[in-house]
Protein backbone atom coordinates (compact mmCIF):
# COMPACT_ATOMS: atom_id res chain seq x y z
CA UNK A 1 0.00 0.00 0.00
CA UNK A 2 2.85 2.36 0.84
CA UNK A 3 4.57 1.64 -2.47
CA UNK A 4 1.32 2.25 -4.38
CA UNK A 5 0.78 5.52 -2.55
CA UNK A 6 4.33 6.67 -3.24
CA UNK A 7 4.04 5.78 -6.91
CA UNK A 8 0.79 7.73 -7.23
CA UNK A 9 2.34 10.76 -5.58
CA UNK A 10 5.39 10.65 -7.83
CA UNK A 11 3.22 10.35 -10.95
CA UNK A 12 1.46 13.66 -10.27
CA UNK A 13 2.88 16.58 -12.31
CA UNK A 14 4.89 19.12 -10.38
CA UNK A 15 4.96 22.88 -10.96
CA UNK A 16 8.30 23.84 -12.48
CA UNK A 17 9.07 27.31 -11.12
CA UNK A 18 12.13 27.61 -13.33
CA UNK A 19 9.88 28.18 -16.33
CA UNK A 20 8.63 31.43 -14.77
CA UNK A 21 11.98 32.68 -13.49
CA UNK A 22 13.18 34.37 -16.70
CA UNK A 23 9.87 36.11 -17.56
CA UNK A 24 9.51 37.31 -13.98
CA UNK A 25 13.07 38.64 -13.92
CA UNK A 26 12.59 40.46 -17.22
CA UNK A 27 9.35 42.00 -15.99
CA UNK A 28 11.02 43.31 -12.83
CA UNK A 29 13.95 44.76 -14.81
CA UNK A 30 11.63 46.49 -17.30
CA UNK A 31 9.51 47.88 -14.47
CA UNK A 32 12.56 49.28 -12.67
CA UNK A 33 13.92 50.84 -15.87
CA UNK A 34 10.53 52.37 -16.72
CA UNK A 35 10.12 53.89 -13.26
CA UNK A 36 13.70 55.18 -13.29
CA UNK A 37 13.49 56.83 -16.69
CA UNK A 38 9.98 58.33 -16.38
CA UNK A 39 6.93 57.50 -14.32
CA UNK A 40 4.65 58.55 -17.20
CA UNK A 41 3.68 56.49 -20.23
CA UNK A 42 6.29 57.01 -22.98
CA UNK A 43 5.10 59.28 -25.78
CA UNK A 44 6.26 56.83 -28.44
CA UNK A 45 3.51 54.45 -27.35
CA UNK A 46 0.85 56.95 -28.46
CA UNK A 47 -0.52 55.88 -31.85
CA UNK A 48 -2.06 59.34 -32.48
CA UNK A 49 -5.31 57.79 -33.67
CA UNK A 50 -7.43 60.86 -32.92
CA UNK A 51 -5.79 63.11 -35.56
CA UNK A 52 -6.10 60.29 -38.08
CA UNK A 53 -9.82 59.86 -37.35
CA UNK A 54 -10.36 63.61 -37.69
CA UNK A 55 -8.62 63.56 -41.07
CA UNK A 56 -10.86 60.67 -42.17
CA UNK A 57 -13.93 62.58 -41.02
CA UNK A 58 -12.85 65.65 -42.98
CA UNK A 59 -12.23 63.55 -46.08
CA UNK A 60 -15.66 61.90 -45.82
CA UNK A 61 -17.38 65.25 -45.38
CA UNK A 62 -15.65 66.64 -48.46
CA UNK A 63 -16.12 63.59 -50.71
CA UNK A 64 -19.48 62.14 -49.64
CA UNK A 65 -21.35 63.41 -52.71
CA UNK A 66 -19.04 62.44 -55.53
CA UNK A 67 -16.60 59.71 -54.42
CA UNK A 68 -17.23 56.24 -55.83
CA UNK A 69 -17.04 54.65 -52.36
CA UNK A 70 -20.29 56.41 -51.47
CA UNK A 71 -22.01 56.64 -54.85
CA UNK A 72 -21.49 52.93 -55.61
CA UNK A 73 -21.34 51.27 -52.18
CA UNK A 74 -22.53 53.15 -49.08
CA UNK A 75 -25.28 55.31 -50.59
CA UNK A 76 -27.08 52.34 -52.25
CA UNK A 77 -26.91 50.40 -48.98
CA UNK A 78 -28.30 53.38 -47.08
CA UNK A 79 -31.11 53.83 -49.61
CA UNK A 80 -31.98 50.11 -49.50
CA UNK A 81 -32.16 50.09 -45.70
CA UNK A 82 -34.26 53.25 -45.62
CA UNK A 83 -36.62 51.85 -48.28
CA UNK A 84 -36.99 48.55 -46.41
CA UNK A 85 -37.89 50.23 -43.13
CA UNK A 86 -40.43 52.50 -44.80
CA UNK A 87 -42.05 49.59 -46.63
CA UNK A 88 -42.45 47.58 -43.41
CA UNK A 89 -43.78 50.70 -41.69
CA UNK A 90 -46.29 51.18 -44.53
CA UNK A 91 -47.40 47.55 -44.19
CA UNK A 92 -47.95 47.86 -40.45
CA UNK A 93 -49.96 51.05 -40.93
CA UNK A 94 -51.98 49.40 -43.71
CA UNK A 95 -52.83 46.46 -41.45
CA UNK A 96 -54.03 48.92 -38.80
CA UNK A 97 -53.96 48.05 -35.13
CA UNK A 98 -56.53 45.28 -35.53
CA UNK A 99 -54.55 43.59 -38.30
CA UNK A 100 -51.30 43.75 -36.33
CA UNK A 101 -53.03 42.13 -33.34
CA UNK A 102 -54.47 39.41 -35.57
CA UNK A 103 -51.05 38.85 -37.18
CA UNK A 104 -49.45 38.53 -33.73
CA UNK A 105 -52.10 36.04 -32.65
CA UNK A 106 -51.73 33.96 -35.82
CA UNK A 107 -47.94 33.78 -35.56
CA UNK A 108 -48.15 32.85 -31.90
CA UNK A 109 -50.85 30.27 -32.60
CA UNK A 110 -48.73 28.70 -35.33
CA UNK A 111 -45.44 28.66 -33.41
CA UNK A 112 -46.58 28.01 -29.86
CA UNK A 113 -50.29 27.33 -29.62
CA UNK A 114 -53.02 29.32 -27.92
CA UNK A 115 -50.89 30.34 -24.91
CA UNK A 116 -48.30 32.05 -27.09
CA UNK A 117 -51.09 33.62 -29.17
CA UNK A 118 -52.89 34.94 -26.09
CA UNK A 119 -49.90 36.40 -24.27
CA UNK A 120 -48.30 37.76 -27.42
CA UNK A 121 -51.51 39.51 -28.45
CA UNK A 122 -52.10 40.81 -24.92
CA UNK A 123 -48.59 42.26 -24.78
CA UNK A 124 -48.96 43.87 -28.22
CA UNK A 125 -52.30 45.35 -27.16
CA UNK A 126 -50.53 46.78 -24.13
CA UNK A 127 -48.49 48.96 -26.51
CA UNK A 128 -51.71 50.68 -27.57
CA UNK A 129 -53.09 50.85 -24.05
CA UNK A 130 -50.15 52.98 -22.87
CA UNK A 131 -50.67 55.28 -25.88
CA UNK A 132 -47.62 54.64 -28.08
CA UNK A 133 -49.03 52.52 -30.90
CA UNK A 134 -47.94 54.67 -33.86
CA UNK A 135 -44.42 55.31 -32.56
CA UNK A 136 -43.95 51.66 -31.65
CA UNK A 137 -44.81 50.68 -35.23
CA UNK A 138 -41.74 52.67 -36.31
CA UNK A 139 -39.72 50.79 -33.71
CA UNK A 140 -41.08 47.47 -34.94
CA UNK A 141 -40.23 48.41 -38.53
CA UNK A 142 -36.62 49.06 -37.54
CA UNK A 143 -36.48 45.86 -35.53
CA UNK A 144 -38.03 43.66 -38.23
CA UNK A 145 -35.61 44.83 -40.90
CA UNK A 146 -32.63 44.54 -38.55
CA UNK A 147 -33.67 41.09 -37.34
CA UNK A 148 -34.17 39.75 -40.87
CA UNK A 149 -30.76 41.03 -42.00
CA UNK A 150 -29.10 39.70 -38.84
CA UNK A 151 -30.57 36.23 -39.48
CA UNK A 152 -29.63 36.31 -43.17
CA UNK A 153 -26.05 37.02 -42.12
CA UNK A 154 -25.87 35.06 -38.87
CA UNK A 155 -27.34 31.69 -39.87
CA UNK A 156 -25.05 31.13 -42.91
CA UNK A 157 -22.05 32.22 -40.84
CA UNK A 158 -23.17 29.84 -38.08
CA UNK A 159 -23.33 26.98 -40.58
CA UNK A 160 -19.87 27.90 -41.84
CA UNK A 161 -18.36 28.00 -38.35
CA UNK A 162 -20.04 24.70 -37.45
CA UNK A 163 -18.32 23.02 -40.40
CA UNK A 164 -14.92 24.66 -40.06
CA UNK A 165 -12.88 25.09 -36.86
CA UNK A 166 -10.66 27.57 -38.66
CA UNK A 167 -13.68 29.71 -39.57
CA UNK A 168 -14.84 29.61 -35.95
CA UNK A 169 -11.45 30.82 -34.72
CA UNK A 170 -11.41 33.50 -37.41
CA UNK A 171 -14.87 34.87 -36.59
CA UNK A 172 -14.59 34.53 -32.82
CA UNK A 173 -12.62 37.76 -32.50
CA UNK A 174 -15.12 39.74 -34.60
CA UNK A 175 -18.09 38.29 -32.74
CA UNK A 176 -16.59 39.02 -29.33
CA UNK A 177 -15.75 42.56 -30.40
CA UNK A 178 -19.23 43.22 -31.79
CA UNK A 179 -20.87 41.83 -28.65
CA UNK A 180 -18.86 43.71 -26.03
CA UNK A 181 -18.09 46.97 -27.84
CA UNK A 182 -20.39 49.82 -26.71
CA UNK A 183 -22.81 50.86 -29.44
CA UNK A 184 -21.71 54.48 -29.18
CA UNK A 185 -18.27 53.50 -30.48
CA UNK A 186 -19.40 52.23 -33.87
CA UNK A 187 -22.51 54.43 -34.07
CA UNK A 188 -20.38 57.38 -35.14
CA UNK A 189 -18.72 55.32 -37.86
CA UNK A 190 -22.11 54.17 -39.16
CA UNK A 191 -23.39 57.75 -39.25
CA UNK A 192 -20.39 58.79 -41.36
CA UNK A 193 -20.95 55.91 -43.77
CA UNK A 194 -24.76 55.74 -43.97
CA UNK A 195 -26.06 59.13 -42.89
CA UNK A 196 -28.70 59.62 -40.20
CA UNK A 197 -32.14 58.30 -39.22
CA UNK A 198 -33.11 54.74 -40.23
CA UNK A 199 -30.05 53.23 -42.06
CA UNK A 200 -27.44 53.60 -39.29
CA UNK A 201 -29.99 52.51 -36.66
CA UNK A 202 -30.67 49.31 -38.62
CA UNK A 203 -26.95 48.73 -39.19
CA UNK A 204 -26.21 49.17 -35.47
CA UNK A 205 -28.99 46.68 -34.69
CA UNK A 206 -27.46 44.17 -37.11
CA UNK A 207 -23.97 44.53 -35.62
CA UNK A 208 -25.36 44.00 -32.13
CA UNK A 209 -27.70 41.10 -33.05
CA UNK A 210 -25.57 38.97 -35.42
CA UNK A 211 -23.32 37.31 -32.76
CA UNK A 212 -26.09 35.31 -30.97
CA UNK A 213 -27.41 34.09 -34.33
CA UNK A 214 -23.95 32.86 -35.34
CA UNK A 215 -23.11 31.32 -31.97
CA UNK A 216 -26.40 29.48 -31.41
CA UNK A 217 -26.56 28.18 -34.98
CA UNK A 218 -22.99 26.93 -34.57
CA UNK A 219 -23.85 25.37 -31.20
CA UNK A 220 -26.99 23.70 -32.52
CA UNK A 221 -25.26 22.12 -35.52
CA UNK A 222 -22.27 20.97 -33.46
CA UNK A 223 -24.68 19.38 -30.95
CA UNK A 224 -26.16 17.02 -33.54
CA UNK A 225 -25.30 13.47 -32.38
CA UNK A 226 -22.70 11.60 -34.38
CA UNK A 227 -25.19 8.76 -34.85
CA UNK A 228 -27.56 11.07 -36.73
CA UNK A 229 -24.80 12.14 -39.10
CA UNK A 230 -23.74 8.53 -39.64
CA UNK A 231 -27.33 7.52 -40.46
CA UNK A 232 -27.53 10.28 -43.04
CA UNK A 233 -24.24 9.22 -44.57
CA UNK A 234 -25.32 5.58 -44.64
CA UNK A 235 -28.33 6.53 -46.78
CA UNK A 236 -26.04 8.20 -49.30
CA UNK A 237 -26.71 11.83 -48.39
CA UNK A 238 -24.20 14.34 -49.64
CA UNK A 239 -23.03 17.26 -47.54
CA UNK A 240 -25.86 19.59 -48.61
CA UNK A 241 -28.59 16.97 -48.13
CA UNK A 242 -27.25 16.06 -44.72
CA UNK A 243 -27.33 19.71 -43.70
CA UNK A 244 -30.90 20.29 -44.93
CA UNK A 245 -32.51 16.97 -43.96
CA UNK A 246 -30.59 15.94 -40.83
CA UNK A 247 -28.64 18.68 -39.11
CA UNK A 248 -30.88 21.73 -39.47
CA UNK A 249 -34.09 19.90 -38.40
CA UNK A 250 -32.30 18.49 -35.35
CA UNK A 251 -30.83 21.92 -34.45
CA UNK A 252 -34.11 23.77 -35.13
CA UNK A 253 -34.91 24.52 -31.48
CA UNK A 254 -31.45 25.93 -30.82
CA UNK A 255 -31.62 28.07 -33.95
CA UNK A 256 -35.05 29.37 -32.88
CA UNK A 257 -33.53 30.21 -29.51
CA UNK A 258 -30.97 32.20 -31.50
CA UNK A 259 -33.87 34.03 -33.19
CA UNK A 260 -35.26 34.91 -29.77
CA UNK A 261 -31.88 36.22 -28.63
CA UNK A 262 -31.52 38.26 -31.83
CA UNK A 263 -34.89 39.88 -31.08
CA UNK A 264 -33.88 40.71 -27.52
CA UNK A 265 -30.53 42.12 -28.61
CA UNK A 266 -32.24 44.25 -31.24
CA UNK A 267 -34.63 45.74 -28.70
CA UNK A 268 -31.69 46.44 -26.40
CA UNK A 269 -30.32 49.02 -28.82
CA UNK A 270 -33.58 50.74 -29.77
CA UNK A 271 -33.16 53.67 -27.36
CA UNK A 272 -29.60 54.29 -28.54
CA UNK A 273 -30.80 54.29 -32.15
CA UNK A 274 -33.19 57.13 -31.30
CA UNK A 275 -30.18 59.44 -31.06
CA UNK A 276 -30.04 59.32 -34.87
CA UNK A 277 -33.45 60.91 -35.33
CA UNK A 278 -35.61 57.84 -35.90
CA UNK A 279 -38.59 59.47 -34.18
CA UNK A 280 -39.82 56.22 -32.64
CA UNK A 281 -40.66 55.16 -29.09
CA UNK A 282 -36.99 55.23 -28.13
CA UNK A 283 -36.94 58.95 -28.98
CA UNK A 284 -39.70 59.47 -26.41
CA UNK A 285 -37.64 57.66 -23.78
CA UNK A 286 -34.67 59.86 -24.66
CA UNK A 287 -36.80 63.02 -24.52
CA UNK A 288 -38.13 62.04 -21.11
CA UNK A 289 -34.61 61.50 -19.81
CA UNK A 290 -33.39 64.81 -21.23
CA UNK A 291 -36.25 66.71 -19.59
CA UNK A 292 -36.14 64.65 -16.36
CA UNK A 293 -39.74 63.65 -17.10
CA UNK A 294 -39.82 60.26 -15.40
CA UNK A 295 -43.43 59.59 -16.37
CA UNK A 296 -42.79 60.14 -20.08
CA UNK A 297 -39.66 57.98 -20.06
CA UNK A 298 -41.40 55.23 -18.08
CA UNK A 299 -44.52 55.06 -20.23
CA UNK A 300 -42.53 55.01 -23.50
CA UNK A 301 -40.17 52.42 -22.05
CA UNK A 302 -43.17 50.34 -21.00
CA UNK A 303 -44.38 50.32 -24.61
CA UNK A 304 -40.97 49.00 -25.72
CA UNK A 305 -41.15 46.31 -23.04
CA UNK A 306 -44.63 45.24 -24.20
CA UNK A 307 -43.45 44.98 -27.82
CA UNK A 308 -40.40 42.97 -26.78
CA UNK A 309 -42.54 40.62 -24.66
CA UNK A 310 -44.95 40.12 -27.58
CA UNK A 311 -42.15 39.12 -29.96
CA UNK A 312 -40.58 36.97 -27.26
CA UNK A 313 -43.82 35.05 -26.64
CA UNK A 314 -44.54 34.31 -30.29
CA UNK A 315 -40.95 33.23 -30.99
CA UNK A 316 -40.47 30.84 -28.03
CA UNK A 317 -43.76 28.94 -27.77
CA UNK A 318 -44.18 25.32 -26.76
CA UNK A 319 -43.72 23.08 -29.80
CA UNK A 320 -46.28 20.57 -28.46
CA UNK A 321 -48.97 23.23 -28.57
CA UNK A 322 -47.93 24.22 -32.09
CA UNK A 323 -48.18 20.59 -33.25
CA UNK A 324 -51.78 20.45 -32.01
CA UNK A 325 -52.59 23.36 -34.29
CA UNK A 326 -51.16 21.48 -37.26
CA UNK A 327 -53.11 18.39 -36.19
CA UNK A 328 -56.39 20.30 -36.15
CA UNK A 329 -55.63 21.99 -39.48
CA UNK A 330 -53.21 19.73 -41.34
CA UNK A 331 -53.86 21.38 -44.69
CA UNK A 332 -51.74 24.44 -45.40
CA UNK A 333 -54.47 25.91 -47.62
CA UNK A 334 -57.01 25.73 -44.82
CA UNK A 335 -54.68 27.54 -42.43
CA UNK A 336 -53.99 30.17 -45.09
CA UNK A 337 -57.70 30.65 -45.77
CA UNK A 338 -58.43 31.12 -42.07
CA UNK A 339 -55.61 33.66 -41.77
CA UNK A 340 -56.84 35.66 -44.78
CA UNK A 341 -60.39 35.58 -43.42
CA UNK A 342 -59.27 36.86 -40.03
CA UNK A 343 -57.24 39.66 -41.65
CA UNK A 344 -60.19 40.68 -43.79
CA UNK A 345 -62.51 40.63 -40.79
CA UNK A 346 -60.13 42.70 -38.69
CA UNK A 347 -59.77 45.24 -41.50
CA UNK A 348 -63.53 45.54 -41.90
CA UNK A 349 -63.97 46.01 -38.15
CA UNK A 350 -61.33 48.75 -38.09
CA UNK A 351 -62.92 50.54 -41.06
CA UNK A 352 -66.44 50.33 -39.59
CA UNK A 353 -65.15 51.63 -36.26
CA UNK A 354 -63.39 54.45 -38.14
CA UNK A 355 -60.18 53.95 -36.19
CA UNK A 356 -57.06 53.65 -38.30
CA UNK A 357 -54.90 53.64 -35.20
CA UNK A 358 -55.46 52.40 -31.67
CA UNK A 359 -58.58 54.07 -30.30
CA UNK A 360 -58.03 56.69 -27.63
CA UNK A 361 -60.83 55.31 -25.47
CA UNK A 362 -58.72 52.19 -24.85
CA UNK A 363 -55.60 54.07 -23.78
CA UNK A 364 -54.49 54.73 -20.23
CA UNK A 365 -52.18 57.62 -19.38
CA UNK A 366 -49.62 56.03 -17.05
CA UNK A 367 -47.12 58.88 -17.28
Amino acid sequence: MAVASLTGAESQPRLDLRRFAVPALLSVVLLVVALTVSPDVPSWLDTHIQPWVRDVYGWITANRRDHWLFTIFFNPISSALDWSVRQVWWLLRTLRWSGVLVLTALIGWTTGGWRAAFWGTAAMAGVGVVGYWDLTMITLSLMIVGIVIALLIGIPLGIWTARSDRAERLLRTFLDTAQVMPAFVYLGVLVLALGIQFPPAVAATVVYAVPPAVRLTNHGLRSVPVVMNEVGQSFGSNSWQQLIKVQLPFAKNTILLGLNQVIMMAFGIVVIGSLLGTGDTGAEVLRGLQKSDVGLAFSAGLAIVFAAVALDRISTGQRAEASRVRTLLPNTWSRTAIMCGLFAGADVIAKVAGSRTFHESFTVDVS
